[in-house]
């Protein structure tokens, strides 16, 4: 009775960040994750969230430290001509995976999007939701060649280009032989690709198409 007493209450108001008012569900969970207090109430107000705290001073301040590095996620940084910033632990967090931020930034140009990696962020004029779509695709592409025999830069040829195409990761392989980007080892079946990854790709990719 006398800890309860002893309770502090605050209450925050957030605004709730554009790219996240399609999973408002989702940040709303990973704003109650964020609470680390004796108890605290979360609840929708027009164009902001209402975030109460209920516990000792240090519970306080650590709570809302973890929820400013939370929204910090959610915040595209505008940058010249159009581009914005987003941040690679939020995409993987998206996605539920850790994915090459450099297979990322190659699907993205093959898209015609200005994109680089920048302090772990991605850089580019692609949007928010269709970054997420392309790394849901990569995603997809490394859970199919997990079990594929190849070197590290042919795999990253494969996913980029079935993340690109849409393609079946099976379908890219075929191409790759067949066009003569592609070489299988007769003896181990490992596939490896005959160039630079990145020089192989610019060609396969007008071969492959969208």
């Amino acid at each position: 009775m006398g800890t309860l007493s002893r309770l502090k209450r605050r209450v925050f108001h957030i605004k709730i960040p554009n790219e996240a008012r399609e999973n408002l569900e989702k940040l709303l969970d990973r704003l109650s994750d964020s609470i680390k207090s004796y108890g605290g109430v979360i609840r929708l107000e027009n164009e902001s969230i209402r975030v109460e705290i209920y516990g000792d001073g240090s519970m306080i301040r650590n709570s809302w430290t973890r929820i400013r590095e939370l929204m910090k996620e959610y915040k595209g940084i505008e940058t010249e001509r159009g581009v914005r910033s987003y941040s690679l632990k939020r995409i993987y967090k998206e996605i539920g995976l850790a994915i090459p931020s450099d297979v990322l930034v190659e699907v993205l140009k093959l898209r015609k999007y200005e994109s680089e990696i920048i302090n772990e962020n991605v850089i580019s004029t692609a949007s928010f939701d269709e970054i997420i779509d392309i790394a849901s695709n990569i995603k997809k592409a490394l859970e199919d060649i997990k079990f594929i025999q190849a070197t590290r830069t042919a795999k990253k040829l494969i996913i980029t280009l079935s993340a690109f195409s849409g393609r079946a990761t099976d379908d890219i392989i075929e191409n790759g032989i067949k066009k003569g980007f592609l070489i299988e080892d007769e003896e181990n079946g490992k596939i490896s690709v005959i160039s630079p990854w990145r020089e192989a790709l610019k060609e396969l990719a007008r071969v492959i198409g969208d």
